[in-house]
């Protein structure tokens, strides 16, 4: 397989920092889909919505300047907003609660 004229992909090396938010990002995006039935609203906020959105931001921020212009970083992240039927779900699930 060649990549852009290599013959294998590069090893890269990235600091702890980098890997820790990485890490963080894949655990709370499992928690993005509702967990008693996927295809019911997200019970992700607003207000968490944007954390992640933000996190995920600072991410391709530190990864351009660990990369640097060797590498394109193709952003495809898809950014998330409260689901417009959580308020109506909580109401007719009062036991499920909303992820601040």
């Amino acid at each position: 397989m060649t990549f852009k004229g290599m013959s294998h992909f590069p090893r890269l090396l990235l600091p702890s920092n980098v890997h820790s938010l990485i890490n963080r990002l894949d655990q709370e995006y499992l928690s993005y889909l509702n967990p008693l039935y996927p295809p019911d609203p997200s019970l992700w906020t607003q207000a968490r919505c944007d954390r992640f959105n933000s996190d995920v931001d600072q991410l391709l921020l530190l990864l351009q300047v660990e990369l640097g212009t060797n590498f394109v970083i193709i952003d495809q992240q898809k950014r998330h907003a409260e689901d417009p039927a959580l308020g109506e779900f909580l109401v007719a699930n009062p036991n499920r609660k909303p992820m601040p």
